[in-house]
């Protein structure tokens, strides 16, 4: 009995095989398509580092644009008291 189980099989060999077959085609493709996937990675990397540059522009934009917003209230509540009155 001891024997029959350290016999191969021919379905396990067969496994074997396409297991093998399988990882030798999934190197192969991505050694293949390795320059490719680096450029869309790099494509990526800058797409997301513009992003967020934008973004932190407009952070610091929102700051400024409260500043802009109470100088014109400011300048409008100026122009109402400077006003002529009409005679």
């Amino acid at each position: 009995m001891a024997s029959f189980w350290l016999k191969p099989s021919p379905k396990g060999e067969l496994i074997g095989k396409k297991i093998i077959e399988t990882k030798a085609a999934l190197r192969c493709f991505l050694l293949k398509n390795q320059k490719e996937m680096r450029s869309f990675l790099f494509t990526l990397a800058v797409v997301l580092l513009i992003g967020w540059g934008i973004g932190v522009f407009f952070y610091a934009l929102k700051g400024l644009f409260n500043i802009v917003i109470l100088l014109a209230a400011i300048a409008f509540i100026v122009a109402i008291f400077n006003k002529s009155p009409k005679t």
